[in-house]
């Protein structure tokens, strides 16, 4: 049978990918840099060298020279009644296909608390902080590195705290709960020198009465709100009373900023933050459009490279017992015209199932720049 005009014969097809392997580090690295780290998950699974590559500092330096940097999902889901209640998961592009699905990354460190951490996302590092430990309060913080997914010990807290809540602001990590009196109600680590302050709590009266709270970073100041209380603002090392929006947001919400503009996923909509107004409008074009609208209670909202993806589980039963957890998430392009707020979902797809593990809570959603 004729051969099809720029057909290649197999032997040269081997001899092209055993070239590929045969390439020394540096120019290896160099072909790794430039792809998606959607597949480096499939990748990794070639080879022990080629594992080594893709979590080198080297391999995210050059990543960054070429201008190749992209946003990479993280997804931290509860486990009740486990050895490592906290399993974390990537999102990664299927093999053979344009769907995606969430893998799961390193097994949490052995000293990690087991229930209640705050999590905050600095940079390319992951802390978590505070929660319970053998059923006591612990003041340690943990980081694991986004590049090689490795776990390392950071300066612990000044006091335990066994659920505290924390925001970001500026590179430094604000964390509030678990202390009544004043001069330890917060704490702050600056992440550049390692250093941890307490920062004063407004009054005794307000550190005491409350024992949940909502801590938020936006338009460079913090703002804690008690739950069914006032919110404070903390700009330059004071307390004020400041606007109410996160009341109104409702204290199960879910938070995240895109483009200096503060979003939340609350109840069966997205809204949006109208500062100059003082007021909650929702975001048009999405209702009947994403399944999350039948009103999931446990959805994560997170800035993703710009845009917004929102996760939720979904429990089917049979027979009113639990057989199937799935894990759905959605992208969402969000853009201003005039004076409101269009959302167009990009996709949005089942990224986990499982009938073997129950997964209690979706409890941690992130997106880090790698």
């Amino acid at each position: 049978m004729a051969k099809l005009i720029g057909e290649e014969p197999p032997v040269k097809r081997r001899r092209m990918t055993f070239n590929i392997l045969m390439l020394p580090d540096d120019l290896l690295l160099n072909c790794l840099a430039r792809i998606s780290r959607l597949h480096y998950p499939t990748i990794s699974l070639v080879s022990k060298r080629f594992r080594s590559i893709l979590t080198s500092s080297e391999l995210y330096q050059t990543r960054t020279l070429l201008g190749r940097t992209e946003s990479c999902l993280y997804v931290g889901l509860s486990v009740h009644h486990d050895s490592k209640p906290l399993r974390w998961f990537t999102l990664c592009r299927r093999p053979n296909s344009s769907r995606k699905v969430l893998v799961p990354v390193s097994s949490p460190h052995q000293s990690l608390p087991e229930f209640w951490p705050a999590i905050a996302l600095v940079g390319t590092n992951v802390y978590v902080i505070g929660g319970l430990r053998n059923k006591i309060a612990s003041s340690s913080v943990m980081v694991m590195d986004c590049h090689s997914h490795t776990w390392s010990e950071a300066p612990s807290m000044l006091v335990p705290r066994q659920s505290p809540f924390v925001c970001v602001l500026d590179g430094k990590i604000y964390v509030v709960g678990s202390q009544k009196d004043k001069t330890t109600w917060m704490e702050v680590f600056d992440t550049k020198t390692g250093n941890w302050e307490f920062v004063p709590g407004p009054s005794e009266e307000i550190c005491k009465r409350a024992t949940r709270y909502r801590c938020i970073g936006y338009g460079g100041k913090v703002y804690v709100t008690a739950e069914k209380g006032d919110t404070y603002e903390l700009n330059r090392g004071r307390w004020r009373r400041g606007p109410l929006f996160i009341d109104r947001a409702g204290f199960s919400s879910s938070f995240c900023v895109i483009d200096n503009v503060l979003y939340r996923r609350n109840s069966c909509m997205i809204d949006w933050y109208d500062s100059e107004e003082n007021l909650w409008e929702t975001v048009k074009g999405l209702k009947g459009l994403v399944p999350f609208y039948s009103g999931y209670i446990h959805a994560k909202a997170a800035n993703h490279g710009g845009k917004m993806v929102i996760l939720w589980e979904e429990k089917v039963y049979v027979n009113k017992l639990p057989h199937e957890t799935k894990i759905w998430c959605a992208e969402i392009t969000i853009e201003r015209r005039q004076k409101e707020m269009w959302g167009t979902p990009d996709w949005f797809e089942v990224v986990l199932s499982t009938k073997n593990e129950r997964f209690d809570q979706l409890s941690y959603v992130f997106s880090a720049t790698l």
